[in-house]
């Protein structure tokens, strides 16, 4: 169905209008009503909103770039006109209806703010208009037009009709008006208030706001008549980026104003992306000059300008002027807005605050540059350029103080640093050298006295003082870092001249002074006692708090000049003369000076920055003082006061003293000074930290400390000596008495460096041996040194210096008491050789020291500590072999007797220490270490047996339970092995084997029965008897069965038919056995057996020479050889038995002993060796006739002693033992073996050999020598 289309309904058409008007009632109302009262802003802005209105008319007109603008005025009526162009449709119903037409983004626009053409309504709400608008969007033709606005409505009714009513007036003409004029009828009161302010305010800002704003060609106000015209010069380029623009103000009073401005425009990312078109930040700075070359204050007009004046922003103090057509300022155009963030967090672009403190910014690179420039050409009150940098600025709205103070304020005044902008006698100045102020500006909240402390520092500091027409205005805009020079730095000034010499004055300094003083007494008394401003009689300036500040009566030259040297000369506590502003009414007399002296040491020794030494110096006029009179000062007192005077000139040797005699200075004068030095003097040697750093000075250092400590104790309260270290110890070092302890006999060696190495550090806790002026409480003895001791041996405690406790041991037993006499010595003395042969290494750190000392707690410890090493690490070595290898790691050859000789040593410790263990550390006879209580004491058990027992048992080796038989008694086992004992089980072993033939054929049972009834029992036959109580009465049935073959016993059966001298004869003529052989092969058999038992090759050579000798006793000679020295070959004598035998066996080796023991008595020999006697342990000793022992071990040799002369030589001695007197020395005779004639031959030309002949050797033995090779021995 098709619809007809219609025009619109009436209705609709009025509810758009009723709109329409709502909305501009919505837009005016409240601003209407705000302009019922207005604000001063308000009423001075409406020029400045017109003046707009025409720039903004040829904002995008090509054809324009200027506008000139007339004010008139004719009583009640104010006319604005301007040529700008024509308006556009949306401009004008914009205007009649208040909306923007398009500026918002148009940088160009100062209208875009929507400050709005309502402010102009100050004048009058009604408002005629006419001027001309363009007919069609290409602007091609225009007409004029014309309309009144009424917007004097109260309510909203009223100001629709007021719309209504300005439907009505509005006139459209074919013909145009050229000029756009605005016509006010002024009707009230503050109509006129506004018209005045608005004046008067335009006349301020006219110039720079056409400075700022180059659209404005001319403006022309005609107030009534009165005309006034502003004209716009042609600006002057002053230098690169500098200019200067007049303005010609053309009026009833013709003037010029002229600005020295600069500019900054650069493209900026941020106002581009913000108003999303190509913009610049842009920035212009100006200051007002006047023809003289002075910078013109702005004393009222806005600082800032967004092309026109932001009136209400006049807080908001500059020391010029700043336009940007970029700032944003409020709704109001009243301010700038700084607050905000820099980045509008919902758009991402830049806020308006951040706008403006971007360019603001920009503004410090511009001052500097025209600070820099009237500073270089001598302008005149720069002080202006410090114009409202003294504060920040009191502005409450859109004002971020923090940022303006640190990123304006401050760069700003940075700037006026560095540049001479201070007028003085000397030119132009900086305001600060060095980051400091340098010109001092006078200051006071009263003007008259700033202007008196100017005059007073005019003849003062002339030089650093601005020109006397500018110091008010420096005073009044600098800010507090710069040099205000106020009352108080006047007098600090003055003050820190010390003396009225060094003050530089261009007048008469008394007169000058008295000046001063008049106008400080006037201005604030107080500070004649804070500062010191008057003068004493040295010229020197004192404040009226110094109380001494008086008037001297009768006072001795000698006690002035002390004082004077003190550093409290008597005229500085005096008046100068020529002062005749102040007058003090105190005196001095005798006393009052003593008590200045008193107090003036006082001041020295309480001055903080001055060293002893310097406080000392300066109290020599008093240390060097002596009084003698006895009448006027105490015995005691002038004997301390030498003592202090020696003492302190002993001790600063540095300082030159000079002692004076003088008995003008009352005691009390030293008080002070005595207590301090005293205290001093203590110190002083408690810095010393020892003796040794006493002065060289000083001889005898020990007596002084001590006379020192005797005075101290007499001057200082009980304690005091815990508070300074002054006592030496016996390392000389100083010590508190509370540290100290009396030495009650303890042995120098504790006191060691040694010993410090291990902790025991007892010198530092020792009262010196030469001080004897203090007693102490306490001491260390040996019973606290055996507590400090023990305690180094406790476990839980660490040692110095990777110590250990076992090295802390053996240093400790290195001490050996030093009376060699004592047990304790003794047994001290074998536990270190123990411990120097078993830590050769950690002993080699030490030397052994003597102290005297007997008790025994200080070595207990230390020896249980290497003993329990010792003996642990002797059983881990577990045979004489490992630990013989290990003492040779020594670098010292030991061999096994030198071991044994090693663990007897320490045995013999055990022993006589009383320590007993558990280890196993005894060594069996095969070298294994075992229990001491697991063994048994060898009793002289033969070789022969023990090897007898292996081979028929060789499980059951009886030298693994006998103790070393070379041990000492000290570790003999309580339980002995006899040889019966060893029998007994021999004795079982084989008849038990005998018992089983088969057993017959055994090697090992063979050997045995040959070395024990072929070889042992024929020596022992007594011993054999009586222990082989089984085999022994079968023995020869046992050989026969065991050592004979059957063959064997065949033939011996045989031998037993041959005659006993038939066997004789044989024997005599063994030499012809091969022929008696052929003669009689039958004896052939016979022979063999018998030269089997002849077992010496010089039997033949025997029986050649003794021809009476038989078998048997062949067999007794050889045997008595080498045990029987003394035996005679033609002697019938036999031993009777084993006893006598073992008697004849040991009288030879007594024989040798007693030589020995001659010879070691007579020196005559470098050294003698006794071969035969062994230092450790054998199963053979014996005892010589004054009753020492000694180990025997034969060597065999074809000598018994070595004797070696001085020279070098060797004397071999064969001695030859007989119980036989000298007397029957012809009835013995004097056996030679032929081992030792062989030995004889073999013997070099430079030695000697002698025969030795003892006799009576059991008794009283007699020794004669006899030189075989006709070289005699000395007889001894």
């Amino acid at each position: 169905m098709t619809k007809t289309i219609i025009q619109q309904p009436p209705s609709v058409q009025g509810a758009f209008e009723d709109l329409l008007n709502k909305m501009y009632i919505s837009n005016v109302r409240n601003r209407l009503r705000q302009l019922n009262e207005p604000t001063d802003n308000d009423s001075k802005r409406w020029v400045w909103e017109l003046i707009q209105n025409a720039k903004d008319s040829i904002v995008g007109d090509p054809t324009r770039d200027s506008v000139d603008v007339k004010i008139v005025v004719r009583d009640n009526e104010v006319k604005f006109k301007h040529n700008g162009s024509p308006f556009t449709g949306k401009a004008l119903l914009g205007l009649l209806y208040k909306y923007s037409d398009g500026k918002t983004n148009n940088s160009e626009s100062t209208g875009r703010f929507g400050t709005g053409f309502l402010t102009t309504h100050t004048l009058s709400k009604v408002v005629s208009i006419e001027g001309d608008v363009f007919v069609d969007d290409e602007k091609t033709r225009t007409n004029g037009f014309s309309a009144t606005m009424y917007r004097d409505g109260l309510d909203e009714q009223e100001l629709l009709d007021g719309v209504n009513k300005m439907k009505k007036s509005m006139v459209y003409t074919a013909e145009g008006n050229d000029w756009t004029c605005y016509t006010y009828h002024l009707q009230t009161q503050k109509n006129e208030n506004a018209l005045d302010l608005g004046l008067v305010n335009f006349e301020e800002n006219i110039a720079q706001t056409m400075l700022f704003c180059k659209e404005l060609k001319s403006v022309e106000l005609d107030n009534n008549g009165a005309l006034t015209k502003i004209e716009r010069q042609p600006f002057v380029q002053l230098e690169d980026g500098l200019y200067s623009t007049t303005f010609i103000i053309r009026g009833e009073n013709e003037y010029v104003r002229t600005f020295i401005h600069t500019s900054f425009k650069k493209y900026d990312e941020y106002l581009t992306a913000r108003f999303k078109t190509e913009r610049y930040a842009r920035l212009t700075m100006a200051i007002e000059v006047d023809n003289e070359g002075n910078l013109v204050e702005n004393s009222d007009s806005p600082s800032h300008f967004c092309v026109l004046p932001l009136v209400g922003s006049e807080n908001h103090v500059m020391p010029f002027y700043l336009n940007s057509p970029d700032f944003e300022p409020d709704s109001e155009r009243e301010s700038l807005i700084l607050i905000g963030d820099e980045i509008m967090a919902d758009k991402g672009v830049i806020s308006e605050g951040g706008i403006n403190r971007l360019l603001l910014s920009q503004s410090v690179e511009l001052f500097e540059r025209m600070v820099r420039f009237f500073s270089s050409n001598n302008y005149k009150k720069l002080y202006l350029l410090a114009k409202g940098l003294k504060n920040t600025p009191k502005v409450e709205r859109n004002f971020n103080k923090k940022w303006f103070e640190e990123n304006m304020i401050a760069p700003y005044r940075e700037v006026l640093k560095r540049y001479a902008i201070v007028e003085t006698n000397n030119g132009l100045q900086k305001l600060f050298t060095n980051d400091k102020p340098y010109i001092m500006i006078p200051k006071d909240s009263s003007l008259d006295d700033q202007n008196a402390i100017y005059e007073l520092a005019a003849d003062l500091i002339p030089e650093i003082l601005p020109q006397k027409e500018d110091a008010d205005n420096w005073a009044t805009f600098a800010w507090k870092e710069c040099g205000l020079f106020k009352v108080d730095d006047l007098c600090e000034f003055v003050s820190n001249k010390e003396n009225t010499n060094s003050l530089s004055l261009s007048c008469g300094k008394y007169e000058w002074l008295n000046k001063l003083l008049l106008f400080i007494k006037e201005k604030d008394e107080s500070l004649l006692k804070e500062y010191e401003l008057i003068p004493n009689r040295n010229g020197n300036f004192v404040s009226l708090n110094n109380e001494a500040f008086a008037e001297g009566v009768d006072l001795s030259d000698y006690s002035v000049e002390v004082l004077k040297e003190l550093g409290e000369d008597i005229k500085p506590i005096l008046l100068d003369t020529n002062i005749n502003s102040i007058s003090l009414p105190v005196k001095i007399d005798a006393n009052r000076i003593a008590a200045i002296i008193d107090d003036q040491a006082k001041k020295i020794i309480g001055e903080k920055e001055v060293s002893i030494g310097e406080k000392i110096k300066r109290l020599k006029p008093l240390i060097n003082t002596i009084p003698a009179d006895t009448s006027l000062f105490s015995d005691e007192f002038i004997q301390k006061q030498k003592l202090i005077y020696k003492f302190t000139e002993d001790l600063f040797a540095e300082i030159s003293f000079n002692e004076t005699s003088n008995n003008e200075i009352l005691e009390q004068a030293w008080r002070s000074a005595h207590k301090w030095l005293i205290t001093q003097l203590m110190k002083a040697v408690s810095d010393l930290k020892n003796l040794d750093s006493l002065p060289a000075s000083i001889e005898n250092k020990v007596a002084w400390i001590n006379n020192f400590i005797a005075f101290v104790i007499k001057e200082i309260k009980e304690g005091e000596l815990d508070e300074y270290a002054i006592i030496p110890n016996q390392n000389g070092a100083f010590c508190k008495k509370s540290a100290l302890k009396r030495d009650n006999n303890i042995p120098e060696a504790f006191k060691s460096e040694e010993a410090e190495g291990f902790n025991i550090q007892l010198k530092k806790n020792l009262l010196h041996k030469g001080i004897d002026a203090i007693t102490l409480p306490s001491e260390i003895n040996i019973d606290s040194l055996i507590e400090i001791i023990n305690k180094r041996f406790d476990e839980t405690l660490e040692f110095p210096n990777k110590c250990d406790r076992l090295s802390f041991a053996i240093f400790l037993l290195h001490f050996l008491p030093v009376d060699e006499a004592s047990v304790l010595y003794k047994t001290q003395r074998s536990l270190l050789d123990i411990i120097r042969t078993y830590y050769y290494q950690r002993s080699a750190d030490f030397s052994v020291k003597y102290v005297d000392c007997l008790n025994e707690g200080i070595w207990v410890k230390a020896t249980n500590k290497v003993i329990f090493n010792v003996t642990s690490h002797i059983e881990g070595k577990e045979n004489i072999t490992g630990l013989t290898n290990f003492l040779c790691m020594s670098g010292k050859s030991f061999d096994k007797g030198d071991t044994i000789i090693f663990l007897n040593d320490v045995f013999e410790f055990l022993y006589n220490s009383k320590i007993s263990t558990e280890r196993r550390i005894v060594p069996n006879q095969n070298g294994t270490f075992a229990n001491q209580k697991d063994l048994f004491f060898d009793e002289r058990i033969p070789e022969e047996l023990k090897d007898i027992l292996t081979l028929v048992d060789p499980k059951n080796d009886y030298r693994n339970i006998l103790a070393e038989s070379s041990l000492c008694d000290a570790i003999k086992p309580v339980h002995q092995k006899t040889v019966a004992d060893i029998a007994d089980v021999i004795d079982k072993r084989i008849d038990e084997l005998y018992k089983t033939p088969s057993n017959w054929e055994n090697k090992g049972f063979i050997e045995a029965i040959e070395k024990l009834m072929i070889e042992w029992f024929p020596k022992n036959r007594f011993t054999a008897k009586e222990c082989f109580k089984l085999i022994y009465k079968k023995k020869e049935t046992i050989e026969m069965n065991v050592l004979w073959s059957l063959e064997e016993r065949q033939r011996m059966q045989r031998a037993r038919s041959i005659p006993a001298e038939v066997m004789d004869k044989f024997i005599e003529h063994q030499g012809n056995v091969e022929s008696i052989v052929e003669e009689n092969k039958k004896l052939e058999e016979k022979v063999r057996e018998l030269e089997s038992k002849i077992t010496d090759n010089g039997t033949n050579e025997i029986l050649s020479e003794f021809p009476d000798l038989n078998a048997d006793r062949i067999r007794e000679l050889l045997k008595l050889e080498e045990r029987v020295k003394g035996w005679s070959g033609t002697s019938d004598y036999l031993p009777a038995n084993e006893m006598e035998e073992k008697r004849n066996y040991e009288n030879g080796y007594k024989g040798e002993a007693y030589i020995y023991g001659q010879l070691m008595k007579s020196g005559q020999y470098k050294n003698i060796v006794w071969p035969n006697k062994s230092e450790v342990p054998t199963h053979f000793e014996i005892t010589d006739h004054e009753g020492n022992q000694y180990y025997i071990n034969d060597e065999r040799n074809g000598y018994d002693i070595v004797a070696e002369t001085e020279d070098g030589r060797k004397v071999f001695i064969e001695v030859k033992s007989t119980r036989t007197l000298l007397a029957d020395a012809d009835k013995i005779a004097l056996p030679i073996s032929r081992r030792e004639w062989q030995f004889v031959n073999k013997i070099n030309g430079n030695d000697k050999y002698c025969l030795a002949r003892v006799f009576d050797v059991e008794n009283s033995p007699q020794g004669h020598y006899l030189s075989m090779m006709g070289i005699g021995v000395t007889k001894l």
